[in-house]
């Protein structure tokens, strides 16, 4: 108990940093035994294809990771949000091109 009291705020924070890696390190192990469990049993109603490729479509572990130690992370983009981000882009661009003919339509009725 007196060495905690004789602690640096510093020797503090750094050991508050590492509880935060350790319990992000358990987590990662218990997500990981889980997402074992789960490949070895899930599968689409297909029967034939898992849900899940990857931990990552799960949980980003290494976005926390990185925000404990204080790097910048930039996160992968899971198969799931890449189909989101690709229709959404598709839907934007959808927008646009009726915008666009609407004002054809629009210009043409004028002359």
């Amino acid at each position: 108990m007196e060495y905690i009291e004789n602690m640096t705020i510093e020797e503090y924070r750094w050991r508050m940093k590492a509880h935060g890696l350790k319990t992000v390190y358990d987590e990662r192990l218990l997500y990981f035994f889980a997402f074992i469990q789960r490949a070895t049993e899930a599968v689409e109603d297909d029967g034939k294809h898992y849900k899940f490729t990857s931990l990552n479509e799960i949980i980003d572990l290494d976005a926390v990771e990185a925000r404990l130690k204080g790097w910048k992370h930039t996160p992968t983009e899971s198969a799931a949000m890449k189909k989101i981000n690709k229709y959404k882009a598709l839907s934007e661009r959808a927008k646009r091109a009726a915008e666009m003919a609407k004002q054809q339509l629009a210009g043409k009725e004028e002359k």
